[in-house]
C-alpha cells in the first residue's frame, strides 16, 4: 500500500489557570538573557479582565512587576525590569542593557505565576 502520512505537532508545556492566577515557566532564554514564557498575550487578556496583576518570577530572589510595557525602552529607574508580550505573543520578561537571567539567576527551570485582584493592595506575597 501507500505509505501513510503522519503529522506530529509538537507543543510546549502550557500555562495553566485559575480564575485569579496564571502560571507558567520560562521555555527559553534569548541571547540577551531576557526570559521567554509559555504564558500569551490571549490567556493573560482571558484571565486578568484588565484587573491589577503582579507578574511573581522565581530565581534567587522573589520580586513583582505591576505592568506590561508595550516597548523596551518603557523600563526606567522606578522599576529595573519589564514585562512585554514578544511577537510571538508570548509574555517575555527583561532588564535593558543587563542579562536578566544571570542577574537574578533564572533558567528554564524558573517558573513565573501572574496573579490578579480587584485591590492592587493585596498583591505582595
Amino acid at each position: 500500500g501507500k505509505p501513510a502520512r503522519i503529522n506530529r505537532e509538537k507543543s510546549l508545556l502550557k500555562a495553566t489557570y485559575t480564575r485569579d492566577v496564571i502560571s507558567g515557566s520560562v521555555v527559553f532564554i534569548d541571547h540577551f538573557g531576557n526570559l521567554i514564557t509559555n504564558i500569551t498575550r490571549e490567556l493573560f487578556d482571558s484571565v486578568g479582565k484588565g484587573r491589577p496583576f503582579g507578574i511573581f518570577v522565581r530565581g534567587s530572589r522573589k520580586f513583582e512587576i505591576t505592568g506590561i510595557s508595550t516597548e523596551y525602552s518603557t523600563i526606567g529607574n522606578r522599576q529595573p525590569y519589564l514585562a512585554i508580550f514578544n511577537s510571538f505573543g508570548v509574555l517575555e520578561i527583561a532588564q535593558l542593557n543587563d542579562n536578566f537571567a544571570q542577574l537574578e539567576n533564572c533558567d528554564i527551570t524558573s517558573s513565573v505565576e501572574i496573579k490578579f485582584t480587584e485591590d492592587s493592595s493585596r498583591l505582595f506575597y
